[in-house]
């Protein structure tokens, strides 16, 4: 089976369900509405489902720019309409990234292929492309 999945989204699933983690993580993967005042994030599917995300001190933004960190048109190194996958678990009633990965041109990329190896005790895996090169 050949799947197409952002390299640390899968790594997060494969962690989570090797260590069994405390609080389940959630992923969905759209575009993004900011609110800096209430510190969310709007994250808007292709099927018109919108998710609100609160952002905490703790929530990792990978793959944004970090220059635009500050920019007025900017929230956390993303700007509105940023394509991301966004890892969230619900807290206190309500949903809070752990996660934002930015993804397409300029953010994060992804392989596709099949996943070859599971190594727990190393927490590494491989992942064998449809050329045969094992990543």
């Amino acid at each position: 089976m050949r799947t197409f999945i952002p390299y640390n989204a899968l790594l997060l699933l494969l962690v989570s369900l090797a260590f069994g983690a405390k609080d389940a993580v959630n992923a969905v993967h759209g575009t993004t509405k900011l609110d800096r005042a209430a510190k969310t994030v709007v994250v808007k599917t292709a099927d018109g489902t919108k998710h609100t995300l609160h952002l905490v001190g703790k929530t990792t933004v990978r793959g944004a720019d970090l220059t635009d960190k500050g920019a007025k048109a900017s929230f956390h190194g993303l700007k509105e309409g940023t394509e991301v996958v966004a890892h969230y678990t619900e807290r206190g009633g309500k949903d809070t990234a752990v996660e934002l990965d930015k993804v397409g041109k300029d953010g994060l990329k992804g392989i596709e292929g099949t996943i070859s190896v599971v190594d727990r005790t190393g927490k590494k895996i491989a992942v064998t492309t449809a050329d045969g090169t094992v990543c």
